[in-house]
């Protein structure tokens, strides 16, 4: 049977065989984390010029200072990627931003 997988000497039937292709790819499951981490560096940005807003510098009008990113042909997958990695690095620069406007 074609259906039929073996999976460490076992063989497992038919109606698991879903289950096994539903199972997230390496791909996937890296993209989830650098969403959730791009996410996450979004989130700490945030809160770091909320929390220190009393004790910065207004900030200077920056939109667009950095430009877009830079637009490669590329598959899907690193497409995706290399959107996570410029929103983390977008948000790391806020922080970054924010703490040289610190007057502590």
């Amino acid at each position: 049977m074609m259906d039929n997988y073996v999976q460490t000497g076992t063989t497992i039937g038919s109606g698991n065989a879903a289950a096994l292709k539903a199972s997230p790819t390496v791909a996937e499951e890296v993209m989830k984390y650098a969403a959730a981490l791009a996410e996450r560096a979004e989130m700490v940005s945030d809160r770091v010029g909320s929390k220190l807003l009393m004790v910065t510098t207004p900030p200077c009008d920056v939109a667009g200072c950095r430009g877009e990113e830079p637009q490669r042909e590329s598959p899907p997958l690193f497409a995706e990627l290399r959107s996570r990695f410029y929103a983390i690095e977008r948000a790391l620069d806020n922080i970054q931003y924010t703490l040289d406007r610190t007057q502590l």
